[in-house]
């Protein structure tokens, strides 16, 4: 599951994780503010085990299972000595280190991190992103990988003038396949174990199509370049079990989900599409990891919303202001007894599938998982306070308007 801001809470990742992801990455944390996360504290209980850094008098910055799930540290820096220093902080309890070299929110492109690190060739000439990865992986053990994520190279306009030139007609937003490609080559020399590329260009949003078609032009490049294509995991419009299936008719490479998985962790679980019952049983088991890991409420009704096809669901969360409120919501027992039992469960080893088979979901009037999303019962009505009163054509509504007058 991709790093994604305000998505990759602990209850999300354990809950990929259960489904059958491979590996998580934290949200995108910046070197200064992981270093100002002096306060570390081992949470035991209520609830599992779990470690929480934060900020002093600020909400946690992190929080960590304290199980064997893997979890790679997504880092956002321009300046090699701080990036060391935010990795070393935590290299103990994260899987491996990520830098991140393709996100182009405000908080990290302005700093000259994420996607400044690449978005020009004059960016890359300095030199900054290969010296990251230098630095990391001569400052970490061996046993932790450095990765980094980063986007397809965009076409400089030197060489569109050249294309002009000779007859070609410039296209703007064309991929730089051999730059890109020879790029990817030199973060793998530089230290990198692997990298994941999303499939667009540095200067496009996530609402322009996703470039699927340049990826496998980027691996034969790279073993052209005598490069490790194998090491290269895809990212990029995997919305869908059928845009999955898409990919994989293409490259076999590792798949990494982001919107996606944001849309419905249960794409892990299964490469169909999910039933309502699947659906309602993914909620169930993230509000569940939530529950039993302290997470916010706030954070909780965040992720649910992300899940739920409607508008009338997604008012319902949101407007939840309690725990018990949105367990009952969602016909969960909300009951401290019942909590109190989940986590004699999970201090006796007991597995979220264990918990969840236990759970006696409450019988009774339509749920909001059940209400019904885009294409299903006329759900393009946007789901619509039904009005007063049948609706009046407009020439009718005229002539009773010219009859009372």
């Amino acid at each position: 599951m991709a790093p994604m801001v305000r998505i990759s809470d602990v209850c999300s990742r354990l809950t990929a994780m259960q489904l059958g992801c491979k590996m998580t990455w934290t949200e995108v944390l910046v070197d200064r503010a992981v270093l100002k996360a002096t306060e570390c504290s081992l949470i035991d209980g209520p609830g599992p085990r779990r470690l929480e850094y934060r900020i002093p008098d600020a909400k946690p910055l992190l929080v960590l299972s304290d199980t064997a799930d893997p979890v790679i540290l997504q880092l956002a820096s321009s300046d090699p000595k701080q990036a060391v220093a935010a990795a070393l902080y935590l290299v103990d309890e994260v899987s491996g280190v990520d830098i991140n070299m393709g996100c182009k929110q405000h908080f990290t492109a302005s700093g000259g991190m994420g996607v400044d690190l690449i978005k020009d060739k004059k960016a890359r000439e300095q030199g900054t992103a290969l010296a990251l990865v230098r630095a990391l992986r001569t400052a970490l053990p061996d046993q932790c990988p450095v990765s980094a994520k980063l986007r397809l190279l965009p076409v400089e306009p030197a060489s569109l003038s050249e294309d002009t030139h000779a007859g070609k007609k410039p296209q703007v937003k064309d991929v730089d396949i051999q730059a890109t490609a020879k790029f990817c080559c030199d973060l793998l020399s530089a230290g990198c174990s692997f990298l994941s590329m999303h499939c667009r260009l540095t200067s496009e949003t996530r609402s322009e199509p996703v470039r699927m078609e340049s990826f496998p032009l980027v691996l034969e490049a790279m073993r052209a370049l005598g490069g490790d294509d194998s090491r290269v995991v895809y990212n990029g419009g995997l919305l869908t079990s059928g845009d999955i299936a898409r990919v994989r008719g293409v490259v076999s490479s590792p798949l990494m989900l982001a919107r996606g998985a944001q849309l419905n962790l249960g794409l892990f679980a299964s490469p169909e599409r999910l039933s309502l019952r699947e659906r309602e049983d993914t909620v169930r088991r993230l509000v569940l990891n939530g529950v039993l890991y302290g997470t916010a409420l706030h954070i909780i009704r965040r992720l649910i919303c992300s899940m739920l096809p409607g508008r009338r669901g997604k008012r319902a969360v949101s407007g939840c202001r309690e725990i018990p409120e949105l367990l009952r919501l969602l016909n969960l027992p909300d009951t401290p007894e019942v909590f109190a039992k989940w986590q004699h469960h999970l201090d006796v080893g007991a597995t979220v599938d264990a918990i969840l088979s236990e759970v006696v979901i409450r019988d009774g009037e339509e749920h909001v998982l059940s209400m019904p999303g885009p294409g299903t019962d006329r759900e393009s009505k946007r789901d619509r306070e039904p009005s007063v009163g049948p609706a009046i054509p407009s020439s009718e509504a005229k002539r009773r308007a010219q009859d009372s007058a």
